[in-house]
């Protein structure tokens, strides 16, 4: 069963090569207003009210680090989830999304949520995903989801005359959930991450 999500492994370093300074550069077409390579699969970044309301999410002190906690009743079938997510800036975590890949009937669940945003002149927002051991609460791992870059350049053309020109860009990764292990694929670099056995992790 394979999945597409989006992911990056160091952000900040596919941020700082949209805006020129890296070996990502966009191409440029001074004839146009708008530069994408795609801007239709990255993630929206509100949150869902449906699942937030189930969550309790608390900044740390340290401010780059925030606990989250699933609230569950006496009646649940789960026990109550507590783990610490990452955070990509200063920003309030936005709860998107909670699942379970049908593979692991409910064994691993997967949250999925806004982690943060940086730039001026450019932005990048980005979303990470929580994969949590539902038996015993750990956190197997939260890598990156999505980057999406969006920002302006100012293209001196052979008249003299500047033209402003918007671009964004949608960083995508791949998972793969298997049996034992998923992994997260991105720039053909491939992260495999071990999943619980016999109910301990």
């Amino acid at each position: 069963m394979t999945a597409k999500f989006r992911n990056s492994p160091n952000p900040f370093v596919k941020f700082a090569s949209s805006m020129g300074l890296g070996v990502f550069i966009l191409p440029l077409y001074l004839s146009g207003t708008v530069l994408a390579e795609s801007n239709t699969q990255c993630p929206d970044t509100t949150a869902n009210e449906d699942i937030a309301q189930n969550w309790s999410v608390v900044l740390d002190e340290n401010e780059w680090m925030h606990r989250a906690t699933l609230m569950t009743d006496a009646s649940a079938l789960m026990s109550p989830i507590e783990i610490w997510l990452e955070i990509d800036g200063a920003v309030d975590i936005a709860v998107l999304d909670w699942y379970f890949p049908p593979i692991y009937d409910g064994r691993i669940g997967v949250l999925h949520y806004f982690s943060g945003a940086a730039g001026t002149s450019a932005m990048a927002e980005f979303t990470r995903i929580a994969v949590v051991d539902t038996l015993t609460s750990a956190l197997i791992a939260n890598p990156m989801y999505s980057t999406f870059v969006s920002g302006a350049r100012y293209i001196e053309q052979n008249d003299g005359t500047t033209v402003e020109q918007n671009y964004y860009y949608c960083d995508l990764a791949e998972v793969e959930w298997l049996s034992d292990r998923f992994t997260v694929t991105f720039d053909d670099e491939e992260t495999v991450y071990t999943l619980p056995e016999n109910g301990l992790y």
